[in-house]
């Protein structure tokens, strides 16, 4: 952990509340690779980075492409 920061965690409930989504997509996310998630004993943890990475992966902007007007039909 770095020095002079706070590891910040989740549980998939709070995550839901951060994103604004349904608890059960957060399931769906972690069960599909789309949202990392650490299982301690029987509950779950996600790191507030990596809550960063999936909407960094998830943006509308990503990087590719997908407007009607980029010239593909």
């Amino acid at each position: 952990m770095t020095e002079g920061r706070e590891l910040r965690v989740f549980t998939p409930q709070e995550a839901a509340a951060v994103l604004k989504l349904n608890p059960q997509t957060v399931w769906k996310y972690i069960r599909a690779g789309k949202l990392r998630a650490s299982r301690i004993g029987r509950v779950y943890r996600i790191r507030e980075a990596d809550i960063e990475r999936l909407l960094d992966d998830t943006r509308a902007d990503g990087g590719a492409d997908h407007s009607p007007a980029n010239g593909k039909d």
